[in-house]
Formats: C-alpha cells, structure tokens, sequence
C-alpha cells in the first residue's frame, strides 16, 4: 500500500472504522486521551518488546483487510516472532492505531511504506515458488506455478494493460514476463531482461488456462521476437482470450535457451 493524497486517506481510514466498527465518538475521545501514545506511534516500529510486537501485528492485519492472514503469516515467519494475533489484541489496539493513522502523519506514511513492503515480499515469493516439473528434451525447463495475484494497471497508450506480471530467473539472468490485455479481448506476453543482453538467451512458451471460460491458451515469447534497441522479447498478438476473470493455477513457463546457451541448472521463479 502505498501513501495515499489526504481525501483518499480519509477515505481509507473512514473504511476502517465502519470495518471494525468504531465511531468517530470514540476517535476524538482516544485523541484527546492517548495524545502522547498517538504522536509517539512510530516508536513501534523501533522496537521488538512485546507490545509493539503485537500492535505491528494488529497494524498490519487492519489495513491489510482481506490479504491479513498471508501478510502476517509471512511476517511472523520472516521475523521468527512466536507472538500469534489474537483477537483480545485486536479490540485493545485497534482504535488507538486508527486514530494514530489519522492523526499522526508521519506515522500514517511509515505504516503504509511498511505494510507495502511487506505485501511486495509476499507477492514476490508466491511469484517466485513454481515447481519444477520436467525438463523434457535438453535445456528445456517446465515451470509450473501457482495461481497468480491479479497485477492490472491502467492501460497504455496502445490499449493494452498488465493484468499479470511473474519475476523469473535464469543463469542468473532475471527479468519478468508480463501478461498484457485490452478490452477487445486480445492479448500479448512480453518478456523484459532487468540487464541489456548480448544475445538472447531463451524464449518462452506460456500455457494458461483463463477462468472465464476455462480455455487453455498457448503463447510463445520467441527468443528471435526481440525488440531493437531494447532488452525486451515479445509474443504476437493473440485473440479471444478472456482474461478479466484472471488465470487458473498451474499454469506453465517453459523456457527454450537458444542453443548457444548454457544448461539452465538455476533457472527458477
């Protein structure tokens, strides 16, 4: 999550406080209560005694909302915290961190910067998780992956729109492979190397299945489909594909090295 202009915090925060039902009653009455608890909240993020522990976690479950349970799985994990969220923690807290969101800017920023980051490293890891199923013919790597989080951006000047993005790595090479509609229902994959390469070193095939329709697709992301000037390969564009709804899990990547290549013994997501 990112820091949003003034009318959408309010907004958010309004959210909030219908979510967890508190009123703004209760609000003013914690700001005039817990003044210095509210303009020291940053302090929580400076500390691991055992309240501030569970006040991030509270923090991170309210503006999380329907994404808490795997964003604060991840964190507990990563931070090898045993302190569990309970709900006693929740109604203790939640008002008093609501209305430092509201009242408290800087502590506002510092906590959405701070769940964002965490969110990204969540997506990051489910991106970067497939399982590797087969190699088939020499250098040749089936990827099989999880079903993805939908990504969609505003469209660009062209039309077309991300509505799926997968980091990938291979020999050390990473880059990421984006999934692009429009609204005609027509759809092109375009692979983007985070270095400018030399040569080419592979090309994609990506086998999916949309959820609209259940319809598999096949797309190639050849290696010889290479934009000039640019460290970018890129499909055709492919038709009738009903992607609005996202793609079924177990959707596959398979990489094709061109023959100069070496064995792709880490390619990974």
């Amino acid at each position: 999550m990112q820091f949003m202009p003034q009318d959408l915090r309010y907004q958010f925060l309004n959210s909030l406080m219908k979510e967890n039902r508190i009123s703004l009653k209760a609000i003013y009455e914690c700001a005039n209560g817990e003044k210095n608890d509210i303009d020291n909240m940053n302090h929580i993020f400076d500390s691991d005694d055992e309240m501030s522990v569970r006040k991030r976690l509270v923090l991170l479950s309210l503006i999380s909302r329907d994404q808490a349970g795997e964003n604060i799985e991840y964190y507990r994990k990563a931070k090898n915290y045993g302190t569990e969220l309970v709900d006693s923690d929740i109604n203790q807290y939640k008002v008093v961190l609501i209305t430092a969101l509201l009242f408290n800017t800087a502590f506002y920023v510092s906590a959405c910067n701070w769940c964002g980051i965490i969110r990204r490293e969540v997506n990051r890891i489910g991106a970067r998780s497939p399982i590797r199923i087969s190699e088939g013919k020499p250098n040749r790597v089936i990827l099989r992956f999880p079903e993805p989080k939908n990504d969609a951006i505003a469209a660009d000047g062209t039309g077309f729109a991300t509505f799926l993005q997968t980091p990938l790595v291979w020999n050390d090479i990473h880059g990421t492979l984006y999934f692009k509609g429009n609204d005609q229902h027509e759809v092109f994959l375009m692979f983007v190397f985070d270095e400018s390469q030399k040569a080419i070193p592979f090309g994609l095939e990506v086998n999916f299945t949309t959820k609209y329709d259940h319809k598999e697709h096949v797309i190639t992301v050849s290696a010889d489909n290479h934009i000039e000037g640019t460290a970018i390969i890129k499909s055709d564009i492919a038709g009738d594909i009903y992607y609005s709804d996202g793609i079924e899990g177990d959707y596959t990547v398979i990489v094709e090295p061109v023959e100069s290549s070496a064995p792709p013994d880490n390619f990974h997501g």
